[in-house]
């Protein structure tokens, strides 16, 4: 998906880190149901590019969704059994993975109007792999992939002018992930070192350099997870718990805050507005997907949909610049990717509680699983 840096921030941010409860109306988006595949009984929605076209997987299988042409098998490499989508850019280019149990996985590319491509990987090794996580619209793909050395996984940028280059890591590491690329060709992920307790960093590709972009004061470790158009950052810091924060020009690192009840959040994308979704971990109980906003603070989505559609919605993974939102949640038992399409009228949010502000800075417990970027 596409990223970006720092600008904003500030008091705003600072003022609105609690979390709103309510909103007056009944609903501020309209829910679309983006269906399964043909065997399948479950799908997830990764990303969305300006345009309102969706990818993600649905069982074994990418796919690609458009409001005319509602979901549709992307396929996968000539022999291979299975295929995810992770991102796609204004161009209608796709990219994701395709596997096979004998090859592996490999990075791929699905253009508007080719065939698949295999973006290769590093190395001259039989069963090395690689994943491509994040397209901008010039075609710049990033992802990861092991080769140079069988033991060591690295990020990667790919381009068709200059194929796949090695980014590196921070010093002293050995591996490396990128999951977001911005316009601007600036990427972000996680750098870290396996004999060092699996410590992860939160790091910046620009300009050749690579910088620790850090975590809170009691964070252990993190990643960067999404980066926008403006060079604004959302990720995850990891200490007592997961959360969810923001990097930014004006504010080096800002702490989200959290839903009320929740033990631990993340952030996943952020678009050029500066809203940001991800989803917090509720105990005992699922996922909760969530907008946050410099006005409005965290919000759980489940209260901004027609309550009466029986839906639980449990990740949000993409937003883009008209703020659509793409995720997945349950709907009669069964997970279903979702798009959700803000209405014309927006209500005003009631005002925050101190007790709400408290709880945006209570301990968590939960560590997020990196769903996307470990399939």
């Amino acid at each position: 998906m596409i990223t970006k840096l720092p600008v904003l921030c500030g008091l705003a941010a600072m003022m609105t880190l609690g979390v709103n409860a309510k909103v007056t109306a009944a609903s501020l988006y309209d829910l679309t149901d983006l269906g399964i595949l043909p065997g399948s009984d479950y799908s997830i929605a990764s990303d969305i590019n300006n345009n309102g076209q969706v990818v993600g997987y649905s069982g074994d299988r990418a796919f690609l969704w458009g409001s005319n042409s509602g979901i549709t098998d992307l396929g996968t490499l000539l022999g291979d059994n299975s295929s995810m989508a992770a991102a796609i850019n204004d161009l209608g280019e796709i990219v994701g993975s395709s596997y096979n149990t004998n090859t592996g996985r490999r990075a791929v590319l699905w253009s508007s109007n080719g065939p698949i491509t295999d973006l290769g990987t590093f190395g001259l090794f039989g069963d090395d792999f690689s994943t491509a996580t994040g397209i901008n619209n010039e075609g710049q793909v990033v992802g990861y992939s092991n080769g140079t050395n069988i033991f060591r996984t690295h990020a990667f940028l790919w381009s068709r002018s200059t194929g796949m280059t090695d980014l590196g890591t921070l010093p002293n590491n050995t591996y490396s992930f990128a999951y977001s690329i911005n316009n601007q060709g600036q990427v972000v992920g996680e750098s870290w070192e396996i004999f060092n307790d699996f410590a992860l960093s939160p790091v910046l590709w620009s300009d050749s350099n690579i910088t620790n972009l850090g975590t809170l004061a009691d964070g252990d470790y993190g990643l960067a997870r999404s980066i926008n158009n403006l060079g604004q950052i959302v990720g995850t810091s990891t200490g007592e718990s997961d959360r969810a924060v923001l990097w930014s020009s004006n504010s080096p690192i800002t702490d989200l805050g959290t839903l009320p009840g929740a033990s631990g959040n993340a952030a996943q994308d952020i678009n050029d507005q500066g809203q940001i979704v991800g989803s917090s971990q509720i105990p005992l109980s699922d996922s909760l997907a969530w907008l946050w906003s410099y006005d409005r603070g965290m919000t759980d989505l489940n209260t901004l949909i027609d309550q009466n559609l029986g839906w639980t919605l449990n990740e949000a993974n993409a937003i883009n610049n008209n703020g659509q939102i793409v995720g997945s949640g349950f709907k009669d038992g069964q997970q279903r990717a979702f798009l959700l399409t803000p209405k014309s009228s927006e209500p005003v949010p009631e005002p925050m509680t101190m007790a709400g502000t408290m709880l945006a800075g209570a301990g968590l417990a939960y560590r997020r699983y990196r769903q996307q970027s470990n399939r």
